[in-house]
């Protein structure tokens, strides 16, 4: 046989053999392993583009959609209606508002399976609608902001301008339980079972121990940062006033005279006192605490807690002593310059 028929008949049996592999019945398992690559890899570069993959599709989102081998398949992208719906060749009015992007493609293919085998379908948001979240308490901006597209935890806190100095060591997110549950071990739903309510720790979140509390906050959630809880030093102190707690549910006396910057020189630090609140209309409880014998290693520290106050009192002889002496070196100050500039 010569060397072309021996290439005609080798061209032959190839496609024969080819014809007879798309006959078999893995064929078609192939062909849908295809499909369900495609689809994945489409589902990837739309949970790309949104930059999230929990982001729930809302009235106003434009949508580009596509399901290959299908001419009807709209050239233009989709908006959402206010009601929360698309309409779709062939299979008309489709209430997309509240999905996620995979849940809106699962449910397109099953619509799209009356007219193509093995839909492969693709959906990507192009554009945003602008949704609100409340952000309350110690942030720079509170109130009602407008967000658009995905946004997590700690970009919705920047929104609102930030943290400020007061903020404590946690927020609390809110959530309609009809966009679903928060997704945190510690959620709880309120009395009335309306809403999911969960608490998160800005300290491991903020330093980046735990980025997985940074989590998507949905459209009508609040955000609530409350003030950090306060102790207070009053009295003979170097700066009396509020100091807050920040992550630490209490501090001892020592180290609440130290964000005071001390006793003053007048202080009594032996007869020092911490009033705290024992009640709800009753007086604060006056604990007497002796300041010098702490200072000195004699006696253990003392633990602070939220609203308690230090007051440092007054050394009276103490302080009358202090006053004649500065008195005195005003007084001699003065005569003496008076001394120099009259020349006597």
């Amino acid at each position: 046989m010569s060397y072309s028929k021996k290439c005609v008949t080798f061209l032959a049996m190839t496609v024969i053999a080819s014809l007879s592999l798309a006959c078999l019945p893995g064929s078609a398992a192939a062909a849908d392993q295809a499909n369900s690559v495609e689809t994945g890899l489409a589902d990837q570069a739309s949970s790309t583009e949104t930059g999230l993959g929990e982001y729930l599709l809302g009235p106003q989102d434009m949508l580009a959609i596509k399901v290959m081998d299908l001419e009807e398949t709209p050239n233009a992208p989709l908006r959402i209606d206010p009601a929360g719906n698309i309409d779709l060749p062939l299979i008309g009015p489709t209430h997309v508002a509240d999905l996620t992007i995979s849940q809106l493609r699962a449910l397109l293919v099953e619509k799209f399976r009356k007219y193509v085998l093995n839909p492969v379908v693709t959906v990507a948001v192009v554009e945003f609608h602008s949704q609100q979240v409340t952000v309350v308490g110690s942030v720079g901006s509170p109130g009602v902001h407008q967000i658009e597209g995905p946004k997590r935890l700690l970009e919705v806190i920047s929104i609102a301008g930030g943290l400020r100095g007061e903020a404590g060591s946690k927020v609390t997110i809110t959530r309609e339980l009809s966009s679903g549950p928060l997704p945190l071990p510690d959620a709880r739903n309120d009395v009335g079972g309306k809403f999911s309510v969960g608490e998160i720790e800005l300290d491991g979140l903020i330093s980046g121990r735990d980025p997985s509390k940074n989590i998507i906050i949905r459209p009508h959630d609040i955000v609530s940062v409350p003030a950090a809880e306060l102790i207070y030093v009053l009295g003979e102190v170097g700066r009396p006033g509020g100091f807050t707690l920040h992550e630490h549910a209490s501090i001892s006396a020592l180290e609440a005279l130290a964000m005071a910057n001390g006793p003053a020189k007048t202080a009594r630090p032996k007869n020092a006192r911490i009033l705290r609140v024992v009640g709800d209309g009753k007086p604060r409880a006056s604990i007497p605490i002796d300041l010098s014998r702490i200072i000195n290693g004699k006696s253990p520290d003392v633990p602070l807690q939220a609203k308690d106050i230090l007051l440092i009192p007054n050394n009276v002889p103490h302080a009358a002593a202090l006053r004649g002496m500065e008195t005195a070196i005003q007084l001699g100050t003065g005569i003496i310059i008076y001394r120099g500039i009259t020349g006597f």
